[in-house]
């Protein structure tokens, strides 16, 4: 059955560590009921039980993608097992076991968790690892007992891309290798084109002729020919000859406009390597529109921000220098005082990325929108509950507020390569920001999102 709604709902949105208005890493991809996460950094679960996410069942969580194995993207996964196992009283160890997807290592870090801790669920779970070629699998040695036997699935060997790996309701998911200071996944959310409308003028006058009703009844035991109808519409492949002669096909797949595509990365300062995979993937059209990305979720850990971030002040940086002995150098005394290159090779040399890497990355992709995530703790949400209850003072949250846009601003920069009005293509993410991913065929019938 093809998927009809599609949105996202940040957990977490924090780099590194929480703190007042962010969460560590999680978000979570809502494909009608069903919920796929990406990464959960500690405390994911007790943003699933927050009224907030009213809208996200916990016992819904069917599949886990993990981008990296740093703490602040899995440490939140073993409690989050046991508290959906927990919270469903009807789940039993013969249940389909929840899907668990990620790099090396995860397999070992849960059946240790778990063990230490004594854990055992109601409902299972299985672990698939996405290996490298020089990685080796562990899959059946030492299963928990609430383990199930997963698989391990080897990059291609041409490209370092693991296509497909997933496959449900006209979704595919796929992967493929970014750069981080450990080995890193990105994430591409591929919906296949659906199926034109039937346009039943075209169909029922040769439904109807006598000859073809009689035929249809004979050849297919067909008392009623406008049954045809729905099976055209459920196989865009079938066709049909009628009596008179008249072949009568399916109206086929929207190959023009294609199928909703996201692409969600880990922590990352260069995510090229992902760009084949994703403009070269296969969407079943060769039309450039049904190649587009429809949203990318790129982290943006820091930015150049000198006139609202004081660490970046020129005159606290001369302080710091005169406070040094002369005879020692200081880290960045090789770069100018806070400068954007200071920022980015900083950034870079932690593995992560500025508002500019994320705007060309999502601009190299041809994204309709770019969602700014993992994002310094030096940038709280100004619109969050904690923020307004907190007692944080209005200049305050306006100043996270200025921060957040001129973030927003840079990539927007980068990614159009000029600056629009309300920056629609680009937003900074909040936990608890939900995101929805319309229809690509009602937006062509002139149909608008919620």
């Amino acid at each position: 059955m093809p998927v009809d709604t599609m949105s996202l709902t940040f957990l977490g949105t924090a780099a590194g560590r929480p703190c007042a208005t962010r969460n560590v890493s999680s978000l979570v991809v809502k494909l009608d009921s069903r919920l796929w996460m990406v990464d959960a950094g500690e405390g994911t679960q007790h943003r699933l039980l927050d009224p907030r996410c009213k809208k996200l069942a916990m016992s819904k969580v069917a599949r886990i993608f993990v981008t990296h194995m740093h703490a602040d993207h899995v440490n939140g996964l073993p409690g989050l097992l046991a508290t959906i196992s927990a919270a469903d009283s009807t789940a039993t160890t013969a249940d389909p076991p929840l899907e668990i997807y990620g790099p090396s290592g995860l397999r070992q870090f849960l059946r240790c968790t778990l063990s230490l801790t004594q854990t055992i669920l109601a409902r299972p779970y299985r672990v698939h690892e996405l290996l490298f070629s020089d990685e080796q699998g562990n899959r059946s040695s030492d299963l928990h007992p609430s383990e199930r036997l997963g698989q391990d699935l080897r990059a291609d060997e041409k490209d370092g891309f693991w296509r497909n790996f997933v496959s449900e309701d006209g979704v595919t998911v796929s992967a493929g290798p970014i750069l981080h200071t450990i080995r890193c996944l990105g994430y591409l959310f591929d919906e296949s084109p659906r199926t034109l409308p039937i346009e039943p003028a075209r169909y029922i006058p040769h439904l109807k002729n006598p000859i073809n009703r009689a035929g249809l009844l004979q050849s297919h035991g067909l008392t009623n020919p406008l049954s045809l109808l729905s099976r055209f519409q459920a196989n865009p492949d079938e066709e049909v000859r009628l009596a008179d002669g008249t072949v009568l096909r399916a109206p086929g797949l929207d190959v023009e406009n294609g199928g909703r595509r996201i692409v969600i990365l880990g922590d990352t300062y260069d995510a090229s390597a992902l760009v084949p995979l994703i403009r070269g993937a296969d969407v079943g059209a060769c039309d450039e529109a049904a190649r587009r990305v429809d949203l990318v979720v790129h982290e943006s850990t820091n930015a150049y921000l000198p006139t609202l971030d004081e660490s970046q002040s020129p005159l606290k940086k001369a302080i710091r220098r005169a406070e040094l002995d002369q005879n020692t150098e200081d880290e960045t005394d090789s770069l100018p005082l806070h400068s954007l290159e200071s920022v980015t090779a900083l950034a870079q040399s932690h593995g992560h990325s500025t508002p500019q890497v994320a705007g060309r990355f999502a601009r190299s992709i041809q994204a309709q929108r770019l969602v700014l995530n993992h994002l310094s703790v030096k940038y709280p949400d100004p619109e969050a509950r904690e923020a307004n209850g907190g007692g944080d003072s209005d200049a305050s949250r306006e100043k996270w507020a200025r921060m957040l846009r001129e973030i927003e601003r840079q990539a927007e920069q980068a990614f159009r390569g000029v600056e629009e009005e309300g920056m629609a293509g680009v937003m900074a993410a909040r936990d608890f920001l939900e995101i929805e991913i319309p229809r690509r065929d009602k937006l062509a019938r002139g149909g608008k999102s919620k």
